[in-house]
Parts: structure tokens; C-alpha cells; sequence
């Protein structure tokens, strides 16, 4: 009874938190071809090929109900490494579909147009935005859509601190006029995350077929990977404590100690113990016996 109550309420609470719209998801799989092609037309590298990226931790202050249901700490960003151009596996931001299906062009279109790569996230986001703009006209329409609903998806920056309110405004001015905010104002809390831009860093991948797959939190077990999505590598550091763990009964270490089955080498040539022992104990009973009896004087 007390596993079904936890149950219902994990779903409830999930259900509450959930910022996103099932019906209305678009997948990668169903975009490949389309999104390849748009790639390599807007410039992109031809053999870089298009496949699933994996969410990452982007550390942005979350509402009270995604604190309690433990949810909205990862976000679908694209990025491109030598590799690949990475896309989200699936887009369910938008209450429509054709929203998140135009997503997925967007994003492509802006990895494939990248004229500062090595400038801050904030302003090379703005700079390649600013250029598919100019660039290719038919775009803009788009790009205006998708705006709109991003800027509806934010948080409201009245219910933030003073900090996260001036960093929220300065995003949306560089969504809705790219290039015209040259500086992120700097809060406590990292910006919540820009479906429209990439993500600020390339990650370190962890290949799938060589990399050996994380255990199972409750058998232990290897769990085989089953989909195409390339994982995130993440550099950990040994836990050391004072302490270890006994494989074995601490109370079998006495018995182990009362018998011991040892079979020892002794040379011909050696002389026993027992017999030199035996020589001392009678010439010391033999003096000792000579001392106490009375002698006869002369």
C-alpha cells in the first residue's frame, strides 16, 4: 500500500513539474534527412554527420515543484564537435508541433552559420543568429516564431532577484534584436537555458560501443545502452575513506587462529629439542640433590 501511495504521488508531482508537451513532440528520427540537408546547404561540414545528442546539467535556479520532484535539472541543447552535428533526440518545448519541427531547422541552420566560434556563448549565439538573419531572408520568419514562444517559455524575470532579473531581460533583448546586448549581466545562478542558441560548450563525449556502460543503481549490473545517444563524459575522482569493508565474519578471524594446518621440514642431521631439554632438567635435579645430602667429614 505505502509503494502505491509513493507511486501516485511521484506521478502527480512529475506531472505538476512537467514544462513540456508530449502531443506535440517531434522527433529526431523523423527530421534527419530534412535537417542534413538544410545543414550542408547553409554551409555546413558534408562530412560531419547529424546524430542525437545528450542532455546536460545547465545548473539554473529551479521552481519549487521541479525542487520536489527532483526533475528540470538537464536540457536538450545542440552543439557540433568533429564529429557530428548533435540535435535533440526529441523537441516537446512548444505546445505545437510545427514549433518544435521548426526548432529542429533553426538549430541546424545555426550550427551551420558559426562566424565567431571562439567568441563567449552570449555573443557568438547573437553574432550567428544575426548572420542567418541577413544572410538568408526566408529564415526570418521563422526565427521570429520561434522567439515568441521562447520568450513565452522563460521564466518570468518580475519573480527573480534583482541579479537574475537584469540577466533575464538582457537575454530576451538578444532574442528579439540579435547583436544589440554585447555583455551578460552576471547573477547567482547560471541563465536558464536558450532552446534557440547552442549550448556554451562542447562537451567530452564517451563513445558508446567502447566506453564501459554505467552499473544498474540496483542490481549493480552493467546496463546496456539502447538507444544512439552519444553520452556525456564526466571525470571522477576516487572516493577515499579511512575505513573498508570486510568481506568475511570478523569472529571467524579466532578460529582461523586456534588450528592451522602447517607441515614443517626438519633435517636427520638436527638434533630433537626434547632430549637437550630433558640433559639440563636432570643435571640441574642432579646437583641440587648432591647439595642438600650430608657429607661425611674426614
Amino acid at each position: 500500500m505505502e509503494e502505491q501511495v509513493g507511486l501516485a504521488w511521484h506521478r502527480l508531482v512529475n506531472r505538476l513539474a512537467l514544462r513540456r508537451y508530449p502531443a506535440a513532440a517531434v522527433t529526431l528520427s523523423s527530421l534527419t534527412r530534412e535537417a542534413g540537408l538544410l545543414y550542408r546547404a547553409l554551409g555546413g561540414d558534408d562530412g560531419i554527420a547529424l546524430q542525437a545528442g545528450a542532455a546536460s546539467l545547465h545548473g539554473a535556479e529551479r521552481s519549487w515543484l521541479e525542487k520536489l520532484a527532483g526533475s528540470g535539472r538537464k536540457a536538450d541543447l545542440a552543439w557540433v564537435d568533429p564529429q557530428a552535428l548533435r540535435l535533440p533526440p526529441q523537441i516537446d518545448a512548444y505546445p505545437e508541433a510545427r514549433l518544435n519541427h521548426d526548432l529542429y531547422l533553426w538549430l541546424a541552420a545555426l550550427c551551420a552559420q558559426d562566424p565567431q566560434p571562439q567568441a563567449p556563448w552570449f555573443n557568438r549565439n547573437q553574432a550567428a543568429a544575426r548572420a542567418i538573419i541577413q544572410h538568408f531572408p526566408g529564415l526570418a520568419a521563422l526565427y521570429q516564431r520561434l522567439v515568441v514562444a521562447e520568450i513565452a517559455r522563460r521564466p518570468d524575470a518580475a519573480r527573480m532577484d534583482a541579479d537574475g532579473a537584469k540577466q533575464e531581460r538582457a537575454i530576451r533583448a538578444a532574442l528579439l534584436c540579435p547583436g544589440s546586448v554585447t555583455h551578460l549581466p552576471s547573477a547567482r545562478h547560471p541563465p536558464h537555458p536558450v532552446l534557440l542558441w547552442l549550448r556554451p560548450a562542447a562537451p567530452q563525449l564517451a563513445a558508446p560501443m567502447t566506453e564501459k556502460p554505467a552499473p544498474d543503481p540496483v542490481s549493480g549490473a552493467s546496463a546496456p545502452q539502447t538507444d544512439a545517444v552519444r553520452r556525456q563524459a564526466e571525470r571522477a575522482e576516487s572516493i577515499e575513506e579511512p575505513g573498508g569493508l570486510l568481506l568475511f565474519r570478523p569472529e571467524s578471524i579466532f578460529s582461523w587462529s586456534e588450528y592451522a594446518k602447517i607441515q614443517h621440514e626438519t633435517r636427520k642431521t638436527m638434533t630433537p629439542i626434547w632430549p637437550r631439554r630433558r640433559t639440563i632438567w636432570m643435571s640441574s635435579r642432579w646437583r641440587a640433590i648432591n647439595a642438600a645430602s650430608p657429607r661425611n667429614c674426614a
